[in-house]
């Protein structure tokens, strides 16, 4: 971001502008943290502010101060909309395509309001008034803590900003297992903690609150649904809607889900292939230099990080499995050998 990118940002925020914040559907905590630690600070500026979620916030994120606030499309779409429609600046966080929002897609890519992107996903598309992206930092939490250090606003944030942020952070690093190899990540959360943050307390509110539903989903995946590839070095794990039923899924269950093959020695590749309603969610997970987002961009009309993707799939859910076998077997095994040696 420019210095230039700022001040003119900066100075639409002090127009007294309608501006909304958005992120991604079915937000993770990236997501989540984004967008609540941009409301909390913007409302501290006296901004006339809403935040929006194609996707109910998932209860393991609710203990963040203003999740009350947001408004969730799959509970009200048309406020949403209206929201949308009346804006005159909408930042677009944690995502740098429209399709990532849902069925909000058409309101946000035809609104007329001016559009800032802020995000560190690579190869951003879509028309953004301003592109705020950055593939080098460990999270859109993290950029949002740039945006404010960048206008001058350190002193603002607060510990419920900062518990936002670092949960953003947290998560969208494994816990610090991936994109967290820069040194200044590390400063910001040394400022944070001096804010009140206590890593151990937002580790357990995330990770430790999982329902005995949840729990079972999980003990299923692991004992009747994970297949192991082992000559190719990956593994998959594929729900249908009867296992989602089964055990009394609510969004956000299979969070996290996709990491736990990549647990297993000598796997590279890890796949988790749900069912919704009219396509299959996919999601990737890869250790090394696999570049999970081009498999999925190539085949799976997704992207992402290289470690860290996701993509979709219009066929059923036994033949984007029969896809997926038939790639890692067949066109990616060497690629995957390859990545193993390397570890």
């Amino acid at each position: 971001m420019t210095s230039n990118e700022i001040t003119e940002i900066s100075q639409l925020l002090s127009e007294g502008k309608k501006t909304v914040l958005i992120s991604h559907a079915n937000p993770d905590g990236d997501a989540v943290g984004s967008v609540l630690a941009m409301y909390a600070y913007l409302k501290k500026k006296e901004v006339d502010v809403e935040a929006i979620l194609p996707d109910t916030i998932p209860s393991f994120y609710r203990w963040m101060e203003c999740s009350d606030c947001v408004c969730a499309a799959d509970r009200d779409q048309k406020k949403c909309e209206e929201l949308l429609d009346n804006a005159d600046l909408i930042f677009c966080l944690d995502f740098n395509a429209f399709g990532r929002v849902g069925e909000l897609e058409d309101k946000l890519e035809n609104s007329s309001a001016i559009k800032v992107l802020v995000d560190h996903h690579p190869e951003p598309s879509g028309k953004f008034d301003y592109m705020i992206s950055d593939i080098s930092v460990s999270s859109t939490a993290e950029l949002v803590f740039r945006l404010i250090e960048a206008f001058g606003d350190i002193k603002l944030i607060d510990k419920a900003i900062a518990e936002s942020i670092y949960t953003g952070i947290m998560t969208d690093t494994g816990s610090f297992n991936f994109n967290s190899e820069h040194a200044e990540m590390y400063e910001v959360i040394r400022l944070l903690v001096d804010r009140g943050v206590e890593p151990a307390l937002i580790h357990q509110r995330v990770y430790d609150t999982f329902s005995e539903s949840r729990m079972r989903l999980i003990g299923h995946c692991l004992l009747n649904k994970m297949v192991v590839m082992e000559d190719s070095h990956a593994a998959y794990i594929a729900l249908s809607r009867k296992d989602l039923n089964k055990y009394n899924y609510k969004k956000g269950d299979t969070e996290g889900l996709v990491n736990y093959p990549l647990g297993i020695e000598g796997v590279v590749f890890a796949a988790l292939f749900t069912e919704q309603d009219d396509l299959i969610k996919a999601s990737f997970r890869s250790k090394g230099d696999f570049k999970a987002n081009e498999f999925s961009a190539d085949h799976f009309n997704g992207g992402g990080h290289m470690n860290a993707a996701g993509g979709k799939s219009s066929k059923s859910l036994e033949d984007t499995v029969k896809d997926f076998e038939k790639l890692v077997k067949d066109d990616y095994k060497t690629k995957l050998q390859d990545a193993k040696k390397k570890i």
